[in-house]
């Protein structure tokens, strides 16, 4: 009989779910501009650039307005500094350490059922509220290939994270003032606790000249990255590698979007006989027609929590 082999892809919808997280739960994709613009209203308020020239498109599709609008025309420098908010807003969120919140209680039933060993997690989330989780448990988390550290808690960061940033690049900025325009450079981890003040610091040194970004995919049609793509790319095809060889597939709260080859294309390729869905089923109807041994638990975290763990067994 093959091992258990099990591979999770978090979404939105997963860190949006998990409930027991402050200061409130991460806000979903059609809410996030008017979440930035209230937080930073500066950048992305009603006042600034964006909020004049892009908000109701910010609003009605985030994705094609920043793809078809915004990264068309701005340099790539400026969108960098906006997201610099972007980082900083999902800094913020943690569980509330009751540990009630369902990343520690999933991750807690992995492990009491010793099949923690054998899970990949692949993540599309800005936050760190899994690795956070993860943490709390005593768990070390590891970002890079499994044989860095394989005792670890393998988390893949396919679009980025608000934890990744680059080194001092002020030399390197004027390589970024093209629209589109990417630069290879190194991607460091900083510690998911305290995060918000740590990054918080970085970002102000650009009032003594030295500027750090971090490294975010954009949330753009094809979630291209302006700053270490290649790392990116090495995370992404780390995840079609353990997509390809799951057991059991498991997807919570990833809305289907058929812009996001590099998503898409691995659930449809992956050999895994169990491929279990966490979502809404007009979006299931979506996975379900790409693989068909895709199997709805239902439509919220908490509501499909005893069957996802049943299933897993």
């Amino acid at each position: 009989m093959k091992p258990t082999r099990i591979t999770f892809l978090l979404g939105a919808g997963a860190s949006y779910g998990a409930g027991h997280t402050l200061p409130t739960s991460p806000p979903l994709g059609n809410t996030l501009y008017d979440a930035l613009a209230r937080e930073y209203p500066n950048n992305w308020g009603p006042n600034s650039m964006i909020g004049r020239r892009y908000a109701d498109g910010l609003r009605t599709n985030f994705e094609e307005t920043f793809t078809n609008e915004v990264s068309r025309s701005i340099p790539a420098i400026d969108v960098l500094e906006w997201f610099c908010d972007v980082a900083r807003f999902f800094a913020k969120f943690s569980p509330d350490g009751t540990g009630d919140d369902l990343y520690t209680r999933v991750l807690a039933f992995l492990k009491s059922r010793d099949i923690l060993a054998t899970a990949t997690f692949a993540s599309l989330n800005y936050d760190c509220l899994f690795e956070l989780a993860a943490l709390g448990l005593g768990l070390n988390v590891n970002y890079f290939a499994r044989d860095d550290d394989p005792s670890a808690l393998q988390v893949l960061k396919l679009h980025g994270s608000s934890n990744f940033i680059t080194d001092e690049l002020s030399e390197w900025r004027p390589h970024l003032t093209m629209p589109g325009s990417f630069l290879g450079c190194r991607l460091n981890v900083l510690s998911p606790r305290n995060l918000q003040k740590v990054i918080e610091g970085k970002f102000r040194e650009s009032i003594h000249n030295y500027y750090f970004y971090p490294i975010l995919s954009l949330y753009a049609v094809g979630k291209n990255t302006h700053l270490a793509p290649e790392k990116i790319q090495e995370f992404r095809n780390a995840w079609s590698q353990e997509a390809a060889q799951a057991t059991h597939l498991a997807i919570v709260g990833v809305r289907f979007n058929s812009n996001d080859h590099h998503i898409t294309d691995s659930v449809k390729e992956t050999h895994a006989q169990t491929i279990l869905y966490v979502g809404s089923r007009e979006d299931f109807a979506a996975w379900h027609t790409l693989n068909s041994n895709c199997q709805h638990l239902g439509e919220r975290f908490e509501e499909s929590f005893a069957r996802l763990c049943d299933a897993l067994l």
